[in-house]
């Protein structure tokens, strides 16, 4: 039972490290099974297992980069698309709308917007830190996705 337990989660934090550091490589199930020794039926087991799923994570770890790249470079959406694994740039954009409830064009290079969709969502930037109330999963520039948190 106490190695179960120190196994709880584990893999998660290695499954969103290798998406995050190759994104090419871990596009499939089967690129990133095979990145970390698994099969894939044992990696969405064991992922299952944890609590959560491929897409899910996926999912988090291109809203953070996507949101990352809008915020605080000038790349243009195109590029932002495709740094974030999708093939075209409207896919992109309608998941970034599904992540954040805003549109790509509005939220590119301006830190406002950062500020601004907080308090839209009923935080400010400043509770995040608050140890009195916890806070739904942040990501590098303050704003949660829309989604739910990955179970």
């Amino acid at each position: 039972m106490a190695q179960q337990y120190r196994r709880d989660r584990v893999l998660v934090q290695q499954v969103r490290q290798a998406l995050a550091a190759d994104p090419a490589e871990t596009h499939s199930a089967q690129g990133l099974a095979g990145l970390l020794n698994l099969s894939v039926r044992t990696l969405h087991r064991q992922l299952k297992e944890e609590g959560a799923s491929l897409q899910q994570l996926k999912d988090e770890v291109r809203c953070e980069r996507a949101k990352d790249l809008l915020y605080r470079s000038e790349k243009p959406v195109k590029q932002v698309a495709a740094a974030t694994g999708f093939r075209n740039e409207k896919s992109f954009i309608r998941a970034f709308r599904a992540w954040t409830g805003k549109d790509t064009g509005g939220v590119q290079g301006s830190t406002a917007d950062l500020n601004d969709s907080s308090r839209a969502m009923g935080r400010s930037l400043k509770s995040r830190d608050s140890p009195r109330s916890p806070s739904p999963k942040r990501h590098a520039v303050g704003v949660a996705c829309l989604r739910p948190p990955c179970r």
